[in-house]
């Protein structure tokens, strides 16, 4: 079964450019660009992984996820938050349960990659 990785990020370049390049290592990647297109494309997608930029117009990407936790449509992805915000902050946010990992932009690609693989190696999927 593919991987199925939901992009949730206003960027349309940042979303195009990590689009074209996990959908070349074979994952199906679903990219929504607003908060409330996210709240409801994610329980007909149900994402393995699900990306999320923090830096949202209107609800943050933590409010996202806080806001899907409430909803109660989580089946369990993995969530690693996306932002060009200093990595101090991210590592709180994952520290505090957030999310399970954080990519900075501007970082290379291959490194969100990794990171994908490793979450979900940590849940049991093969890439």
């Amino acid at each position: 079964m593919q991987v199925r990785i939901m992009l949730i990020d206003d960027s349309p370049l940042i979303a195009r450019i990590i689009k074209s390049h996990l959908g070349v290592q074979g994952y199906l990647v679903e990219v929504v660009s607003s908060s409330l297109g996210a709240l409801n494309r994610i329980v007909e997608f149900s994402p393995h992984v699900l990306l999320v930029d923090l830096g949202l117009p209107g609800l943050r990407g933590d409010r996202i996820i806080a806001r899907l936790r409430e909803m109660g449509v989580f089946i369990n992805p993995r969530i690693i938050i996306i932002s060009a915000e200093d990595e101090a902050g991210l590592q709180k946010l994952v520290a505090e349960g957030v999310a399970h990992d954080y990519f900075s932009k501007g970082k290379p690609i291959t490194e969100l990659q990794e990171k994908i693989a490793a979450q979900l190696k940590l849940a049991g999927r093969s890439t």
